[in-house]
């Protein structure tokens, strides 16, 4: 997502690979005031190629790029490059959860990250105009035990399979199905059970 301006972004995921020249995050670019980020894990790959006018910088994060909202119980577990042209020189802020926190943020509340970068040392946040509250740089062995994640859902919201980070319980609900034979599947999602009905030409496993 490139701005999220009021909403709330609940229960998000993403592996993508992100490529920007001024402001980029590994699930949103840019949460603000009024926006909200809450149960979210981004794993994926940024890599941050800045233009480097003259007065523009960038902010790239594990996460979110730039932080003005609210942002509580998710994790970035993500690998994050700054490339810059031969030559180039331009400020920036990298972070492995945010690039940047503006004030006026809401604080964080157990927010983690672990992340692979060249330029970046342990910074969960790499600019910002208040301390980050609740945000924490993290090992990898810290983010597959349990105990890291204290006043997380683990019942309904996330389970933590063995050896493994965090993962939202909705991804590990997909529907079984056997090539090739009319059938019902019955689809877990959060409270609720959907059945469907599928012919075997679009039946898969």
């Amino acid at each position: 997502m490139g701005v999220n301006v009021a909403g709330l972004i609940r229960r998000g995921s993403s592996t993508a690979m992100v490529e920007g020249t001024s402001t980029c995050g590994g699930l949103v670019g840019e949460n603000l005031e009024q926006g909200t980020v809450l149960d979210c894990v981004a794993a994926g790959h940024l890599v941050m190629r800045p233009l480097c006018r003259l007065g523009e910088g960038y902010s790239v994060g594990g996460l979110v790029g730039v932080n003005r909202g609210g942002l509580s119980t998710s994790y970035a577990n993500s690998t994050l490059d700054v490339l810059l042209a031969s030559g180039g020189v331009c400020e920036g802020c990298a972070g492995g959860l945010a690039g940047a926190l503006i004030q006026g943020a809401t604080p964080f509340f157990s927010v983690f990250a672990n992340f692979s970068s060249a330029v970046l040392s342990d910074q969960a946040v790499g600019c910002g105009t208040m301390p980050p509250a609740g945000a924490q740089v993290v090992s990898w062995e810290a983010l597959t035990h349990k105990a890291t994640f204290k006043g997380w859902d683990m019942d309904e919201v996330w389970c933590m399979p063995a050896g493994s980070p965090p993962r939202l319980r909705w991804q590990n609900s997909q529907p079984v199905a056997v090539p090739g034979a009319d059938q019902t599947v019955t689809i877990p999602y959060e409270q609720a059970r959907a059945t469907v009905w599928l012919d075997g030409s679009g039946s898969y496993d």
